[in-house]
């Protein structure tokens, strides 16, 4: 079958719309089915196959006979599963303007190779030197950029675009193709690369704290303009007020300071913070009135608590018993059981269970960094005295 082919572009006031059909011209093989073609199973190539656009001719004015709204919304894409970050990876550039580019990166399938594309993923897995978090977490197989990872690429994207770019990707692996053939030299590729990685650094090194336009809530301070994301804290523009991500050692959630800016505390003790010994301590924050400088500042508001002998003999030591400081049961071995994991407060009878057996039965009610429910159970790392989880399959 031969069909004539229209598309046309239709600008109205600043928007640009493109329109898609054709008209059979020949029947060809349609002829066996009485002229009329095989419907398509998906909708959008069915919907294309049934587009009439009749051929228009140069300069040819057209006419607007109707117009329809339509209240849509779209959709958040599907987070990314390990498998399909792998499959993004090898078909990485093929869109790329450049016909020679784009079928190169073809040929040499995306990004990376077999054997470094699970190894990149897991280092963006892990967490990073500093003690930040991953860039990627890994929640129910699906991968999640974390806030730090969300920064970066906007920041790339703002002060050194090639770092993202995959038409980069392609022309270093073009490059590489004329060390094969002995059109460049090695010496020639690699002082190119490390030029390029100098040049981005300089650049990175000399640029300010770019704020993006992810927004936390409204200043707590002067109540007239948002917090604001930077790297390394969210600030306000209007009152020069900042939420630091980092506290004493501990990376703060977005949902953890959303709560602080906007109740004035958090409303139980957070764990993980680090005195100036290293140690670690549990302590609620608290937003109070900055007498010296004015606005609001960020203080430890630690809970007072009486301190109570439960009877149940540590887990770890087997000598001392446990001693209950309010939201936490401690011994002098240095074993910690927090009453609240992981958003979920655990009933007494859970607890002497997980201290008496050594572990729980599997339990929900359990959220994730990224506040997704989860269900698990509880058991005794006795090696490391702590409270360890195994997650439910």
């Amino acid at each position: 079958a031969e069909y004539a082919i229209t598309t046309r572009k239709t600008k109205t006031g600043e928007y640009a719309f493109k329109s898609s059909g054709k008209v059979l011209i020949k029947q060809g093989w349609l002829a066996v089915y009485g002229g009329i073609e095989e419907q398509d199973t998906d909708k959008k190539k069915r919907d294309e196959q049934n587009a009439h656009l009749p051929i228009i001719e140069a300069n040819e004015q057209a006419k607007v006979q109707q117009i329809n709204l339509h209240d849509l919304k779209t959709t958040a894409p599907p987070l990314m599963t390990e498998s399909d970050l792998l499959q993004a990876m090898k078909t990485a550039g093929r869109d790329i303007e450049d016909k020679a580019l784009s079928n190169l990166m073809k040929e040499i399938k995306g990004i990376g190779t077999s054997a470094t594309r699970p190894d990149t993923i897991g280092k963006l897995k892990k967490e990073c030197i500093d003690g930040s978090p991953p860039y990627l977490i890994l929640d129910k197989n699906h991968l999640i950029p974390s806030e730090r990872a969300i920064y970066l690429i906007r920041h790339l994207r703002q002060v050194f675009p090639q770092f993202t770019d995959p038409i980069t990707t392609a022309e270093w692996e073009y490059t590489l193709l004329k060390v094969e053939k002995g059109e460049c030299s090695k010496d020639e590729f690699m002082q190119g690369i490390k030029q390029f990685v100098k040049d981005g650094i300089l650049l990175l090194k000399h640029q300010p704290n770019i704020l993006t336009d992810e927004k936390l809530c409204l200043c707590p301070s002067c109540k007239q303009s948002d917090l604001v994301m930077s790297q390394k804290e969210w600030i306000c523009a209007q009152c020069a007020f900042k939420l630091k991500k980092q506290i004493a050692g501990r990376i703060m959630s977005r949902e953890e300071l959303f709560e602080l800016a906007t109740t004035g505390e958090t409303k139980s003790p957070l764990t993980g913070f680090l005195n100036k010994e290293k140690k670690p301590f549990s302590t609620r924050l608290k937003l109070v009135t900055d007498n010296e400088n004015g606005g609001l500042k960020v203080i430890f508001h630690f809970d007072k608590y009486e301190v109570t002998d439960t009877g149940l003999t540590c887990p770890c030591c087997k000598q001392q018993t446990l001693l209950d400081k309010g939201k936490a049961l401690n011994c002098e071995c240095g074993f910690i059981l927090w009453k609240t994991v992981a958003s979920k407060e655990l009933s007494e009878k859970v607890i002497e269970t997980l201290v008496n057996k050594g572990q729980t039965a599997a339990m929900s009610g359990f959220k994730s960094q990224v506040g997704k429910a989860f269900s698990a159970s509880l058991y005794i790392d006795v090696e490391n005295k702590k409270v360890s989880m195994k997650y439910a399959k």
